[in-house]
């Protein structure tokens, strides 16, 4: 008996708590509707929307508030409401896309970065190919120094069916690196070998890697593609694989305690 009239006190307050959160919620209704301009009361009102599981209208009201403080340029506060929103609505992927453009005007580069690889990768999971371009052009366009980023975007075209794209975007950056006068003489490579692996006949391409293989401390990789090709013979590439495979030799002989030939 004692059990069932604890039910019965439990559904009471049950239905007291629900009857005044309304009565909450409707004050607040009032209250924003007699103030518009007061965002104070407009955010009051998203957070009641939330704490009732109407998602729908709780987007929409901190939408409108966020946009008021964009429009006022308090980007600031504009970020954190956009963060609400990602917070209680999960999936709201064109809020992260929203912050990756203001971070940008802020001048908060990587922020901006990681707010469209968000995106990006959620419209990769959902096949939509145009928006995966479009956000990764976006992106590119945020810091088009981003070897990284860019790298992405040629992968994108090439996945997408754009081949000369991807192979133009490439080249680009292949030329730009070069012109740093192999200060990133790794990623130099990598990208000289998504080259030619487009350009699978290009000979002097394959030279050109297995060149700067070396130069990179890395012989085992020059002698494997020279190798894969049966070049071992063959002019410049014999001399590039006698190289390597002296280079190999020796460090074989540092690791056994044998002084170098």
């Amino acid at each position: 008996m004692e059990k069932k009239s604890g039910n019965v006190l439990e559904q009471i307050k049950g239905l007291f708590k629900k009857d005044r959160f309304e009565k909450e919620l409707q004050d607040a209704l009032a209250q924003s509707k007699a103030h518009p301009e007061d965002l104070r009361l407009k955010i009051r009102l998203g957070e009641l929307y939330f704490r009732k599981r109407d998602v729908p209208n709780g987007v929409a009201i901190f939408k409108e508030v966020a946009d008021t403080y964009i429009k006022e340029e308090f980007f600031l506060k504009a970020v954190a409401i956009y963060k609400n929103i990602i917070r209680m609505a999960p999936g709201s992927v064109e809020f992260n896309e929203r912050l990756a453009e203001i971070y940008q005007q802020m001048g908060m580069t990587k922020d901006s970065i990681n707010q469209y690889l968000i995106v990006i990768n959620y419209y990769q999971n959902h096949n939509n190919k145009e928006k995966v371009l479009e956000l990764a052009r976006k992106m590119v366009a945020v810091d088009p120094k981003d070897i990284e980023n860019r790298m992405r975007l040629a992968e994108i075209h090439y996945n997408q069916g754009l081949q000369a794209e991807a192979l133009a975007e490439y080249e680009r950056i292949g030329n730009e690196l070069k012109e740093q006068g192999g200060k990133q003489l790794g990623l130099l490579i990598d990208v000289l070998e998504n080259i030619f692996f487009r350009r699978p006949k290009d000979m002097n391409l394959l030279r050109e890697i297995c060149i700067l293989s070396l130069k990179n401390r890395e012989p085992q990789a020059a002698m494997k593609k020279i190798e894969k090709y049966r070049l071992q013979e063959e002019g410049d590439f014999k001399k590039i694989y006698d190289k390597a495979k002296e280079m190999v030799d020796r460090e074989q002989q540092k690791k056994e305690g044998h002084p170098p030939l």
